[in-house]
């Protein structure tokens, strides 16, 4: 499995006997939570020792609409990582804010900004934008923001992501 940690970036666990019923880490192993993670070797594959959960995303879980948004924002970050040796902190805190905010969102029509402005600023962080200001007028125009990060993310990914063509069936977009 993946990890994005604020010290080391992406890195690759193993999590041995973790899917075993009597597991006692299987519970924490969830997708939309954040863990503190001790895992031992110097090799690319890490192998995971203990962990405790630190926070976990309810509103995402039990949400199919704020899944769906969470899973693009894991899934662009990702895809995005493997191009660059990002600012990790800086990434991971991003990641932490975006999951916060569509966790404790209450209007639906807020989740879209969410997904547009974090696509905005992931890049703008990894340097593929060079200015990261949006005008107030241009803030509330989703149309325009949707455009825009679109177009980012096609141009340095050169392919659309699962999550994203996910989003357009569901007509979540």
């Amino acid at each position: 499995m993946s990890c994005f940690t604020p010290d080391l970036g992406k890195i690759k666990i193993k999590a041995r006997g973790a899917r075993k019923p009597i597991s006692k880490m299987a519970p924490f192993l969830e997708y939309f939570s954040i863990l503190k993670i001790y895992f031992t070797g110097k090799k690319e594959i890490k192998v995971l020792t203990n962990l405790k959960q630190e926070k976990i995303f309810n509103a995402i879980q039990q949400d199919f609409r704020k899944t769906n948004y969470a899973y693009f924002l894991l899934e662009l970050t990702e895809k995005s990582l493997a191009l660059e040796k990002p600012q990790k902190e800086e990434i991971f805190e991003l990641l932490t804010s975006g999951m916060e905010a569509l966790d404790r969102l209450k209007r639906k029509e807020e989740e879209k900004k969410i997904i547009f402005l974090y696509t905005l600023k992931l890049f703008y962080l990894l340097g593929y934008l060079e200015n990261y200001k949006i005008k107030k007028s241009e803030l509330a125009n989703i149309d325009f923001l949707r455009t825009k990060a679109q177009k980012v993310f096609q141009d340095v990914l050169e392919k659309n992501l699962k999550s994203w063509e996910m989003l357009e069936k569901f007509d979540l977009l």
